[in-house]
């Protein structure tokens, strides 16, 4: 049975005012958006709940500018203008370059940058910008990759689970198991269930 999701008021503060500026628009306050997306959407909750978890933990949350929609492990987002500068400070990830072969297979064909995070083995942080503008804005995506092959630069055996698991079987994962891994990292994840 799945646990309910908590109200905007029961959220936890902090993590409430990280994400308040990122759900909110010129038509709908944060609180009503949540109320109405989220709630009712368990999946969309823990896409949000655990892809901030992660991405404040590595230290590049401010590279969203305002959530466009979320689902299990992951956000399409609008990005926030200094998203190039946070991502080419942040010391735990590497740019993926076209003209790498590694790098080619990691990098999505409709993302014009992207990145990948190198400190940890598994829920690793995948973030790129699209390269083609949505309703004249520009989109970038961020998600959870479950096996890392470019943690610590390289690693073979996480590559070829990621190729044959991830690419070729396409075996799904529930938000709880991201939730487990990134706990194992150390990553603290605001309670989004009741």
């Amino acid at each position: 049975m799945q646990s309910p999701i908590r109200d905007w008021s029961d959220l936890e503060p902090a993590f409430r005012d990280r994400i308040k500026l990122v759900l909110q628009s010129a038509s709908q306050t944060a609180s009503d958006r949540w109320q109405s997306e989220f709630v009712t959407n368990p999946s969309s909750a823990a896409g949000l709940a655990l892809t901030h978890a992660a991405m404040n933990a590595a230290g590049i949350w401010d590279s969203v500018g305002r959530v466009i929609n979320p689902w299990a492990v992951g956000i399409f987002f609008v990005p926030s203008t200094d998203m190039n500068r946070v991502m080419e400070r942040a010391t735990n990830f590497e740019t993926l370059k076209s003209d790498r072969f590694r790098h080619r297979l990691a990098h999505h064909s409709y993302w014009e940058k992207s990145w990948i995070q190198t400190n940890v083995r598994q829920a690793a942080i995948h973030i790129g910008i699209n390269s083609e503008l949505e309703n004249g804005e520009h989109k970038a995506e961020v998600h959870l990759d479950i096996f890392n092959g470019f943690y610590r630069g390289f690693s073979g055996i996480l590559s070829a689970k990621h190729v044959l698991f991830e690419v070729l079987m396409k075996r799904p994962h529930s938000y709880q198991t991201f939730e487990a891994l990134l706990r194992r990292e150390g990553v603290i994840i605001p309670s989004f269930v009741y």
